[in-house]
């Protein structure tokens, strides 16, 4: 599929769609409403313009190798199928995901920026999945928002820095990598308390550690004071619910993911920034001042409630 510049009207897609390859030409522009676009060989968007709502989804699905030249479009999700993608030019998104049960390779521009809200990176297998940069040596930059999950992964010459840092699990760290942490604490919990040891993988998390919380058996509460670096609650994938009945300090940034909920009774601290992910809910049931060092963002669909 090409799409032409000089048109008088710019094409919407309205339903899900499958093509081969898509160009999208100088002055023209292609937008995505309420449908999943699945691609199965090259993508261009370098000249044109790309614009989707938020319920829409941009599918990589090659059975071999694929490139997309993102020409620093904003997307709402993209979902990798391939097993190898190569991205250029920089990308913004709401939802990155790449889940597969095969080896995934995925190369991403040197000195271009890519930045995501929510990302869920899961190999099949240790070092399951690899990124890299196209040019040896030379970083290409990731821009997170907190509570990534990155799992059974292998990188190279990432520069995470422009955002959250990266939490990981079973992380193969091949150098020139910043902003990348392989001592994450990820619950796993069979009860409530956040002080079991059992309930989490990387031991109970410290002002040092990043924390995940995702799907388990049971919701953590956390009951006494308690400090973290960074809290991402679910992973846009798995909802989760958090309660606060003891003083919480982030000494970075708190992510609420998507459908997931924060319910605090005490004054929350965070250092850094605050985001609140699509369908997601915080509670306060305290007349206590919450404090926020850097910026508050609602994503759609969020629900407040405060006394």
């Amino acid at each position: 599929v090409v799409i032409p510049g000089g048109l008088l009207n710019n094409p919407t897609l309205p339903f899900d769609s499958e093509v081969y390859a898509i160009t999208v030409e100088a002055g023209a522009s292609l937008r995505i409403e309420n449908a999943t676009l699945t691609v199965t060989h090259d993508v261009s968007l370098a000249a044109g313009s790309l614009t989707m709502n938020r319920t829409s989804t941009f599918r990589l699905a090659g059975g071999s190798a694929q490139t997309v030249d993102c020409g620093g479009n904003a997307f709402a999700r993209i979902l990798v199928e391939s097993p190898s993608v190569t991205f250029l030019n920089g990308f913004s998104t709401y939802g990155f995901s790449c889940e597969q049960e095969g080896d995934v390779a995925l190369r991403f521009s040197a000195g271009d920026t890519y930045e995501a809200v929510s990302i869920r990176v899961v190999g099949h297998a240790l070092n399951g999945v690899t990124l890299d940069s196209t040019a040896e040596d030379s970083p290409w930059y990731l821009k997170a928002g907190a509570g990534a999950i990155f799992t059974n992964v292998s990188v190279k010459d990432s520069d995470a820095s422009r955002g959250a840092t990266i939490a990981t699990v079973d992380f193969d760290d091949r150098g020139n990598n910043r902003n990348w942490d392989k001592g994450a604490c990820i619950w796993k919990g069979t009860s409530t308390t956040w002080t079991d040891p059992n309930n989490w993988i990387g031991g109970v998390p410290g002002d040092s550690n990043d924390v995940i919380l995702v799907s388990a058996t049971a919701q953590p509460t956390i009951s006494s004071a308690t400090a973290v670096r960074s809290l991402a609650v679910g992973d846009g994938v798995s909802a989760m619910t958090l309660t606060v009945n003891g003083a919480l300090t982030v000494c970075r940034g708190l992510t609420v993911g998507e459908g997931s909920a924060l319910s605090a009774s005490k004054g929350l601290v965070v250092s850094n920034d605050l985001v609140f992910a699509e369908s997601s809910t915080f509670t306060s049931r305290t007349l206590e001042h919450h404090w926020v060092g850097g910026s508050c963002r609602a994503y759609f669909g969020v629900k407040l409630t405060h006394p």
